[in-house]
């Protein structure tokens, strides 16, 4: 460092090696050891420039003229930097760059020159950490003694490897410490210039905390760490905004920490997160409050097994497959046993569809060898050299033990996983349709969780990393509900790496969220372990949802849908694009299955499959697990299919409609009725038929087809063919009974009744109220 005394300048070094750099290389100097027990030593150069022992420690050189000016503007530099870091701290802002300055302590001057390549092979990932850690709790701790006040901190345009989470216990103490009452307009801001945080040697994925959220809690096993973590106790906007270009890389290893999580925030606005090629959750969220989120670029991250098993749960990436009718060989000895009962797809070995082929989904009976299998069903066609997939990995409970259905060598232990289409235990929740929660031991298929759904269930789709995680944790009373959310330009997007299967998005318990300019991204088949993408949206509690966007890459499940409800309260509406190539023999668009007994179940469906034949084989375009029903799917505005006589695949059902004026080909005009004619447009109305015979209804010949279609019915066929209208009337599930009457002139009228038994099933005998059987 330099100090500026009177006309001389002294630079002051920790020791001689630093001291003799220091002196101009055109310097030449000769060295003198003084042996008379003294401890001094010194080096003069021609210009007569001293450097002597200073202090007993540290070495110094004084210097005279120009040289001491120079020195002296140096210093004067330095002092005038130093008040400009207090003036910053004086106004609430906080720059990173200050904290990674040499002078600071936390990186040497060589680790400070190593951030600027941008090569975090030679950067200081603990010196990064502890400094960044550094800045947040003088923050916070600034924050905690000024109540009200506002604070900024800002990033560099770097990129800084990192091994620990951004906020201390400390920091995070200090956080939940501050109550809505006191601190309730407190407001935090974070700036980024293109700032890029590396995962470098993370240290632990999950670790026991002492503060904040987990300590009030009483949380006394690992929990997941997660690198950008803001939990707040005081409901309020304390973190007000994260604005800039900031991004979060993982290492690819599925140590990797959770990239952010946020607790209990409202007015929230975050834009321009990026997080790639991270093993773990990306974007978490529990309880976030009339915010917004714009551009979060979620790619090429998270983790969802299959029921291949093994290490990862994953087939290895070079393994491929042919066929020759429902023998099935692989180039590598990767099965086993265990797989017998477990469905396998052979990638584009199905039928054509939109001159592709189809990924043909099929049960394995036989393990031949290790690398030989016969499935259930022949494939289409014989191909080679091709990928295939698992089924995602499923779970079945007895309380908090699960039985994974394949064995996982990875540790899940401190991870958070959510168990779909299960009860949320707690007063009020018992029908989320999801549990989140935290693995706390770990061996082959069996994990032990903290946390048991109501009632057990079997088989049930085992969530372990979604890239876009909004839920509740069990830990919080009330609700927890993320409401009133928006998201504009959200891209959820897997690839077609090997590793990389995953569910892109899971909204556990929400409300009032809309999705707009969107992409659902499911992990492609140009690589194996697709099936991973067992659904590309997966829904529990979400009341009032809105998608615009692209659903791609989503038809990869036999099991599911592209979006897949489990809760008892989904409002959805869905608008857009869905492209679910590579497609697979048993795709579906949607699958429900809400808890029993649910009445509040309502998707509609905007996206329509680009195929002119779909469904076809074993898909559906909307599959309905025990308790779902085909009156919780219903179609925004169905158009016609592109291919003649394609099935429809989502009925449109407007309910009542009122209309003062009707136009366009669907509108009869001009009927009689009577002696007077209708000269204003008119729609068919019930009972209104057609005297020209432009307008008649429907023939039905089946009156069983149109039970589970529509709740009360009218047609014009009855027994006999004696003109009977007949009113189809649904009561209860498939109980039904049909009430039907002819009047004819010169005759009186009739009336007819039936039931199916109550059972759903055939159809009794037509009886007059009398009693008397009708034989037609």
């Amino acid at each position: 460092m330099g100090i500026y005394r009177g006309f001389k300048a002294v630079q002051v070094f920790d020791n001689l090696e630093a001291a003799r750099m220091a002196i101009p290389a055109s310097g030449a100097m000769a060295i003198e050891v003084w042996e008379n027990g003294d401890t001094s030593e010194f080096v003069r150069d021609p210009d007569g420039v001293d450097l002597e022992m200073y202090d007993g420690s540290r070495w110094r050189r004084e210097l005279s003229g120009s040289a001491a000016a120079a020195i002296a503007l140096d210093a004067d530099a330095k002092a005038t930097e130093a008040q400009q870091v207090q003036a910053r701290r004086d106004l609430a802002r906080w720059y990173l760059t200050d904290y990674l300055d040499p002078q600071k302590g936390f990186l040497t001057e060589e680790e400070w020159l190593n951030l600027l390549p941008g090569d975090i092979s030679i950067q200081n990932e603990v010196a990064i950490s502890d400094a960044i850690r550094a800045m947040m709790d003088d923050m916070l701790l600034w924050a905690g003694q000024n109540p009200g006040g506002r604070a900024m901190a800002v990033f560099p345009c770097l990129r800084l490897a990192v091994c620990k989470e951004a906020f201390s216990e400390t920091a995070c103490q200090t956080l939940w410490d501050m109550d809505g009452a006191t601190y309730g307009a407190n407001r935090f801001s974070f700036r980024f210039d293109d700032t890029e945080f590396r995962v470098k040697n993370w240290q632990s994925l999950s670790s026991v905390r002492t503060s904040g959220y987990w300590a009030h809690h009483s949380i006394t096993y690992p929990v997941p760490e997660v690198f950008w973590r803001w939990e707040q106790s005081g409901g309020n906007a304390f973190l007000s905004s994260t604005e800039g270009g900031w991004s979060i890389v993982g290492s690819g290893s599925w140590t990797d920490p959770v990239a952010v999580r946020l607790y209990n925030i409202q007015h929230l606005r975050i834009a321009g997160l990026h997080v790639r090629g991270l093993r773990n959750i990306s974007l978490m969220m529990e309880n976030v409050v009339n915010s917004d989120f714009d551009d979060a670029n979620l790619f090429n991250t998270g983790w969802q097994p299959t029921e291949f098993g093994g290490t990862l749960g994953h087939m290895p990436a070079a393994v491929r497959f042919s066929n020759v009718g429902a023998v099935v060989t692989a180039s590598q000895a990767v099965f086993d046993a265990q797989h017998v009962g477990k469905l396998f797809c052979l990638s584009q070995s199905g039928q054509v569809d939109r001159d592709l082929r189809l990924n043909f989904w099929a049960e394995i009976v036989s393990v031949d060898s290790p690398t030989q299998i016969t499935l259930a069903e022949a494939p289409s066609v014989n191909v080679t050299d091709q990928t295939g997939s698992f089924e995602a990995l499923r779970a079945t409970t007895a309380g908090t033990t699960w039985t994974l259905s394949a064995p996982v060598g990875q540790s899940l232990v401190g991870r958070f996983v959510t168990l779909g289409f299960a009860r949320f235990p707690g007063a009020a929740m018992t029908n989320l349709g999801t549990l989140t929660t935290t693995v706390i031991s770990h061996s082959g298929d069996t994990i032990t969780v903290a946390d048991a759904p109501t009632s057990d269930v079997t088989n049930a789709l085992l969530i372990l990393a979604p890239q876009l995680h909004v839920d509740r944790l069990v830990h919080a009373p009330g609700v927890s509900r993320t409401d009133n959310v928006g998201f504009t330009n959200l891209r959820c997007e897997g690839t077609g790496y090997a590793n990389v299967s995953v569910i892109p998005a899971l909204f556990g318990n929400c409300s009032a969220i809309e999705i707009t300019n969107a992409k659902f991204h499911g992990t492609g088949n140009g690589s194996n372990n697709y099936g991973g993408t067992a659904t590309c949206l997966f829904l529990g509690t979400a009341d009032g949802f809105s998608f615009s966007g692209w659903l791609e890459q989503c038809g990869n499940s036999p099991l599911y849908g592209a979006v897949t409800v489990s809760g008892n309260r989904v409002r959805a509406d869905f608008y857009g694009k869905l492209t679910p190539y590579g497609d697979g023999s048993r795709s579906a668009m949607t699958y429900v299955d809400p808890p029993a007994g649910s009445t509040e179940v309502q998707i509609r469906w905007g996206m329509v499959h680009p195929s002119g034949t779909f469904p076809r084989a074993s898909q559906a375009a909307h599959r309905f697990g025990p308790n779902g029903s085909a009156d919780m799917v219903t179609s925004i505005a169905s158009p016609p299919r592109p291919t003649t006589n394609a099935p429809i695949l989502t009925p449109t059902r407007l309910g009542e409609v009122i209309a003062t004026s009707l136009r366009g080909d669907a509108v009869t005009q001009g009927q009689t009725t009577g002696s007077a004619l209708v000269t204003y447009p008119r729609a068919m109305a019930v009972g209104f038929g057609g005297n020209t015979g432009d307008v008649n209804p429907e023939a039905v010949t089946d009156l069983d087809a149109i039970v589970g279609r529509h709740r009360r019915v009218r047609i014009a066929s009855g027994p006999g063919g004696d003109g009977y209208v007949v009113d189809v009337i649904r009561q209860v599930g498939n109980t039904c009974i049909q009430v039907g009457w002819c009047v004819q002139f010169d005759q009186p009228p009739r009336l007819i009744m039936r039931h199916n038994n109550n059972t759903g099933g055939a159809w009794g005998d037509w009886y007059y109220l009398d009693g008397t059987i009708l034989t037609p």
